[in-house]
């Protein structure tokens, strides 16, 4: 139950004995932290496994169907590189498949493991390396750090989950989606679909609420973190204690001009267009291309007849004039 086990069996279609190269050493301090388990997204406070768990869960997949493909992706290039190629991923591979090798090509940024399934770690602030990772089909994504990524990106993103591949048994491996971050507002997309189970872009319930699921995960429940981390973390200011330490959303964006409990409470049904005396669409541009600042806002409003203004679509994005 917590990642240590004995040399000489067959671990999800993958064999593991004695004169394979990956074998589990039970003397080692590895373990998932207790409350990890099988879910879409990951939320709460810092230090507290989420990266680390699902790499696990992607190294696992991929070593149970030959031939497979996996994503992990960043806003940034530089960040998931440094971060997760570099970093979580090795600890990770070395504490829970010691002696199991792969194959690093540093110009894709991905890595081969022995069975022939790859990984993929991809950045998403430039089109050019977006349209390389829509070029290709993947049985798994995970987006690390979910809060620097847009909703249409997430949108585009889930339309490579498309790869068709067999585990050993010869049974299809799912398809899934993985996503984590440190929480931010409620207005943000994850906590639409993920807590809310409503979709992020018109307030409308899910289709499929059961495919969404969600679990916090914040420092305490992760044992092999120094009281000295956590006493550092329960100091943090009131914000981002918040954020970092008890792992919560945010009820509303500090210095926010309308609270969320405002706007939810002056809802209306959209009226139909012929109620509507004038529509205007109104852009606010950020002055960025798309690979960073602030997002580009585009909404479009209606006047009623009754006299009251209607929103009718939030279209704001964090994309180039050009796309």
């Amino acid at each position: 139950s917590n990642g240590t086990v004995e040399a000489g069996f067959t671990y999800m279609g993958y064999y593991i004995g004695k004169n394979s190269a990956a074998i589990f050493d039970a003397s080692l301090p590895f373990g998932l932290t207790p409350r990890m388990h099988a879910a879409w997204l990951a939320y709460g406070g810092g230090r507290s496994g989420k990266t680390f768990a699902f790499c696990y869960c992607i190294a696992v997949r991929a070593l149970s169907a030959p031939g497979s493909r996996h994503l992990i992706a960043r806003r940034r290039q530089v960040d998931v590189r440094q971060a997760v190629l570099a970093d979580t991923w090795p600890k990770m591979m070395s504490l829970a498949f010691p002696g199991l090798g792969w194959k690093e090509s540093r110009r894709d940024h991905a890595i081969t493991l022995p069975n022939g399934s790859e990984v993929w770690f991809g950045g998403l602030d430039t089109a050019e390396r977006v349209d390389k990772i829509l070029g290709k089909e993947f049985s798994t994504v995970y987006v690390n750090e979910a809060s620097e990524t847009d909703y249409q990106t997430i949108l585009t993103l889930r339309t490579r989950l498309a790869q068709a591949c067999r585990k050993r048994n010869q049974s299809l491996l799912k398809l899934k989606a993985y996503y984590d971050l440190n929480p931010v507002g409620r207005g943000h997309w994850t906590y639409k679909e993920f807590v809310e189970h409503v979709r992020p872009e018109n307030g409308l319930p899910l289709e499929a609420p059961d495919d969404f699921l969600c679990l916090q995960l914040n420092p305490t429940d992760n044992p092999h973190l120094p009281a000295a981390t956590l006493d550092l973390y329960a100091r943090l200011p009131t914000r981002q204690r918040q954020r970092f330490f008890a792992g919560e959303y945010a009820a509303q964006v500090p210095g926010a001009l309308w609270s969320l409990e405002q706007v939810d409470a002056n809802r209306r049904p959209r009226p139909a267009v012929k109620d509507l005396q004038r529509i205007v669409v109104a852009v606010d541009p950020s002055g960025s291309d798309g690979t960073g600042g602030d997002s580009q806002g585009i909404v479009a409003a209606g006047l009623g007849s009754d006299g009251n203004a209607y929103v009718l679509a939030d279209r704001s994005c964090r994309l180039s004039p050009q796309r």
